[in-house]
């Protein structure tokens, strides 16, 4: 099965990086252990209250340190107060009602990653992860890459999704190629049911120029600032 956090953090280990990393939906710690258990700094952020209690208490049983976790969303303003809603099955809370079984939690406060990097001191990012059912490109749009450009980015992309924000994956890798990053597509086959299976379909290269072979598909876009890197990514894992 394809698991692009795997091979991200597989390939990070491979390299000689600075260890810092974002993650922004951690929802729990699976994808976050791995990272500290590599003496990685990571800041993270997630919305859903009984989740953030939970990953906190999780980190201080373990006796994890140089973990910043954020019960805030990130979104494009900072200091709003917007509409949090709890999905049908296990992780599809967001910003974004995109079903009909979505409810309101409450109203969670909002920041932009710009904001929280200044506030934080961050100049440099190895990893940023966006997983935020929906949410991605105007987190995306919440940096000022003039100041902070991750090395690698990981964000997803769902057009069922996003369409309630108006945009679709064309939107989303085009902002990207216009940062200078070169982009792999992991493209998966629709999700029939949230919290089922999911299918793997293949990748769309940049080079390709290639377009969604399924437009009600879903996938995450994987991200490289030096090409160097993406050619090595390529290399190792034969894309």
């Amino acid at each position: 099965m394809v698991n692009e956090q795997k091979m991200i953090l597989n390939f990070l280990n491979m390299n000689n990086y600075p260890k810092i990393m974002c993650d922004v939906g951690l929802y729990d710690t699976r994808y976050l252990l791995p990272y500290l258990n590599n003496k990685y700094i990571v800041h993270g952020f997630e919305p859903l209250k009984n989740n953030y209690v939970k990953i906190i208490n999780e980190l201080k049983e373990k006796k994890y340190k140089n973990y910043y976790i954020n019960n805030l969303a990130v979104d494009e303003i900072s200091g709003l107060k917007k509409s949090f809603y709890e999905g049908p099955t296990r992780g599809t809370s967001s910003l974004v009602k995109f079903t009909q079984s979505h409810n309101l939690l409450y109203e969670i406060d909002t920041i932009r990653l710009d904001d929280y990097f200044n506030n934080h001191g961050i100049k440099n990012l190895t990893y940023l992860k966006v997983d935020t059912e929906g949410n991605d490109l105007p987190i995306l749009k919440s940096i000022n890459f003039d100041n902070v450009k991750p090395l690698f980015i990981l964000s997803e992309y769902e057009n069922k999704k996003t369409k309630f924000l108006n945009y679709k994956w064309e939107d989303q890798i085009n902002f990207l190629r216009s940062k200078r990053y070169y982009n792999i597509t992991f493209e998966f086959y629709p999700i029939m049911e949230y919290g089922s299976t999911h299918h793997f379909k293949g990748v769309i290269l940049d080079e390709h120029e290639q377009k969604l072979s399924i437009p009600n598909g879903w996938g995450n876009i994987i991200s490289f600032l030096n090409y160097n890197d993406y050619i090595n990514f390529k290399k190792l894992y034969k894309l």
